[in-house]
């Protein structure tokens, strides 16, 4: 993950393809979704709380689900019906605050009209960094596979 902004280039992106109320009608079906603008929210909280010590997490975790949410929306575009997607997730944690990226996903999925099929569960958990788990203990993280069908 990066932490310089791309929807600036994407957005020239598709305006060069005339897809430009796409990409809008995409961007605003992200920025709507309630579990990301809770966790930016949080994370912005923790940043102010001095819990964050970088502010460009924020960006990075925001410019993340806007990169995979368009990818998402490409995906639904292109594919037939009844085709499947399945992506490999791991949670992560900042300042404490877990990222339930494979839910916030399919939460993604689904609005752009996939149908959930299943999250699967790995058996192996993702550990935390000295640094986290010093100031806010252990929490083992997730590690998904999330199944999705176009319907």
């Amino acid at each position: 993950m990066e932490n310089r902004s791309k929807i600036d280039d994407l957005k020239l992106l598709y305006q060069s393809l005339g897809k430009e109320q796409s990409f809008e009608e995409a961007l605003s079906t992200i920025k709507r979704n309630k579990a990301l603008a809770e966790v930016i929210e949080a994370l912005k909280e923790r940043f102010l709380q001095g819990d964050l010590n970088n502010r460009q997490v924020i960006r990075m975790v925001e410019g993340y689900f806007v990169e995979l949410g368009l990818l998402i929306f490409e995906l639904q575009r292109i594919l037939k019906k009844g085709a499947y997607v399945a992506m490999v997730n791991d949670n992560v944690r900042f300042a404490g605050e877990v990222i339930p990226v494979d839910l916030i996903l399919t939460d993604l999925a689904t609005s752009f009209g996939f149908s959930a099929v299943k999250v699967f569960t790995l058996k192996q958990k993702k550990g935390n960094s000295s640094q986290q788990m010093a100031k806010f203990g252990k929490v083992s993280l997730r590690k998904s596979i999330t199944l999705w069908q176009k319907v």
